[in-house]
């Protein structure tokens, strides 16, 4: 097998110390090591579009469900694909510090960070925009994408916003791009995460509720934009609108 990276580089420092749930097999140390650095994504044989079953399988042969079971690793599914995320205690095993600021939000699951991914993606094209930059500050916040022109102004700010069981952050980043400079853009995995999203902030934090129906979908939302001011949003998309504009 073959790999960008040396692994034994990448594991070399496992803190295994109080960890004794799980027997880790090189093949599963490889494979966490492997998440982490797909997470940066610092693989150039990966893209953080793809499918992470790659990654699993450049592994060998990790025990992806006893990793699972013994909450070293979450797996999602985000655009019919699978990706892998550390958790916290996956993220101390492999001897790394937790993502903070400098990956956007307190421990970012692949969900969000692949938001993210597409959303820069999808800024940088735009043809008012230079660059897009992810994770960018702006007056001492942390805004998930900014687009800049070519003499750095902010043209537009991005908002990842996942599933969330946290209504009050969701109100929070509401709140904090009602600030944002340029186009604000919200971005959701799907229509159900946006429905369940705008429910927590019609409630909320919005002085005048919206209607059930303008927030079942991220078309009626969009529309009702067209017609009426809406503090803190400019446009709604899925990762899959996102990507169908490229």
């Amino acid at each position: 097998m073959s790999l960008t990276t040396p692994l034994p580089e990448a594991y070399a420092d496992f803190n295994l110390d109080r960890h004794d749930d799980h027997e880790f097999s090189a093949d599963d140390k490889e494979f966490m090591s492997l998440i982490a650095s797909a997470f940066r994504d610092e693989l150039d044989w990966y893209s953080l579009e793809e499918s992470m079953t790659d990654v699993r399988d450049r592994a060998g042969e990790p025990n992806v469900d006893s990793l699972i079971e013994c909450g070293y690793v979450d797996e999602t599914t985000v655009q019919r694909k699978k990706y892998y995320s550390l958790t916290r205690k996956g993220w101390r095993v492999v001897g790394d510090s937790v993502p903070g600021n400098e990956f956007g939000d307190h421990m970012e699951k692949m969900q969000h960070r692949v938001g993210v991914h597409f959303l820069t993606e999808y800024i940088a094209d735009r043809d008012d925009v230079a660059w897009a930059e992810p994770y960018a500050q702006y007056e001492g916040e942390t805004y998930d994408v900014i687009g800049y022109d070519g003499i750095g102004t902010v043209l537009v700010t991005g908002e990842v916003e996942t599933e969330s069981n946290n209504p009050a952050a969701v109100a929070e980043d509401y709140e904090k791009l009602t600030e944002a400079p340029g186009d604000v853009i919200w971005a959701h995995p799907a229509e159900r995460d946006f429905s369940a999203i705008w429910e927590m902030i019609n409630q909320r934090v919005l002085d005048e509720e919206l209607s059930v129906t303008t927030i079942d979908r991220t078309s009626n939302l969009r529309e009702y934009l067209e017609d009426n001011e809406l503090s803190g949003v400019d446009d709604v998309k899925t990762y899959g609108q996102l990507k169908d504009s490229e």
